[in-house]
């Protein structure tokens, strides 16, 4: 379980600096989402929101996330502020 909540504390924490142009904050947190590109797809599994977030469509699909991929496609958000 912790390394959902550390999944869903990046995500915030990446929404954040987003919003707020923490550029610094924003890139630790993709290149800790780019580092999960190794691992396999059931092991990308606990942090599916961080990478939904971070990765485009063509990373999610390139990394066996094809529902994910397809889900940003559409546009949807798991996120609303």
């Amino acid at each position: 379980m912790q390394c959902l909540e550390a999944a869903v504390c990046d995500v915030l924490l990446f929404e954040y600096a987003q919003r707020h142009g923490l550029a610094n904050i924003r890139t630790a947190i993709t290149k800790r989402a780019n580092n999960l590109r190794g691992l396999t797809s059931r092991e990308q599994d606990a942090f599916w929101l961080l990478i939904y977030q971070v990765w485009s469509e063509a990373d999610l699909r390139g990394n066996g996330q094809g529902f994910l991929a397809d889900l940003k496609a559409v546009g949807f958000s798991f996120l609303r502020f």
